[in-house]
């Protein structure tokens, strides 16, 4: 299955067309400017945090270079720390795009308003109605195969598709190597030692992944990762494959007693 990262790429120019709509009718219907500011709010505070994490991602990489050439415990001190943090802000995104897709739900069923949005732009009209049929419970949110297909409709006009093989075998050939040839096994032989600065530091690295994982469940999909992938903007393509594989590091405690350079 795809990761939420992946599919929140994919819908940030939607998203922030939706915004722009909704800055407009804050403008001009003075009536319902409570509404429209609920929504602006909520939007306001998803972009806040995709970025927040797409920030953390661009200063994840030259760490990830520094400890390819000398790796050291300080390096991978800094890196540890910035994954944890990440994976709050990865926590936080999931989260906020949840709310606002309960949001997009309530102001869906708003007749009014919705046949105000379809004759203003038939696109974002369709997008805010495939954002409230993910919606379950105001629970948790599923996204499936009419979503995909959604995307597949619009692929001309909105959803570009381009050729992104060159631009992940980039990213694996070099970034996903170091996380998986350098950076897990050295975390798994250091897992014993009192490499780590703070004690709290790995017990803290473990938890904000908990936290990740728990939020994960309420962003449910049902599409696979090689269908999307072409859609996602290539600028964020390197954050997505970099939280898809660190996802996968673990601290687990190792016999080993080759010592560390």
């Amino acid at each position: 299955m795809s990761s939420p990262l992946g599919l929140l790429s994919i819908i940030q120019d939607p998203i922030l067309k939706l915004y722009k709509w909704v800055i407009d009718q804050i403008e001009t219907h003075k009536s319902k400017r409570r509404v429209f500011t609920a929504i602006r709010d909520e939007i306001d505070d998803y972009v806040d945090k995709f970025n927040n994490l797409f920030n953390n991602s661009n200063d994840l990489v030259p760490l990830l270079d520094e400890f390819d050439k000398i790796p050291n415990k300080n390096t991978l001190n800094e890196i540890v720390i910035l994954c944890g943090e990440s994976f709050v802000k990865y926590a936080d995104l999931i989260n906020s795009y949840v709310n606002l897709s309960f949001a997009i739900k309530e102001l869906s069923v708003n007749v009014d308003l919705m046949s105000r949005l379809r004759k203003a732009d038939g696109f974002l009209y369709d997008f805010v109605e495939r954002i409230s049929d993910t919606v379950y419970e105001y629970e948790y949110v599923k996204i499936g195969r009419e979503y995909f297909r959604f995307i597949k409709i619009y692929e001309d006009k909105v959803f570009k598709k381009s050729e992104v093989d060159d631009v992940i075998k980039t990213i694996e050939s070099k970034y996903i190597t170091i996380l998986e040839k350098k950076l897990m096994p050295s975390l798994m032989i250091m897992s014993n030692r009192r490499t780590f600065r703070k004690k709290q530091i790995k017990q803290l690295y473990i938890r904000n992944l908990k936290l990740l994982s728990e939020a994960k469940n309420r962003y449910i999909i049902d599409i696979s990762e090689e269908e999307i992938m072409g859609y996602i903007p290539k600028k964020f393509l390197p954050m997505v494959k970099l939280f898809q594989n660190l996802q996968e590091i673990e601290y687990n405690p190792t016999k080993s007693r080759r010592r560390y350079s």
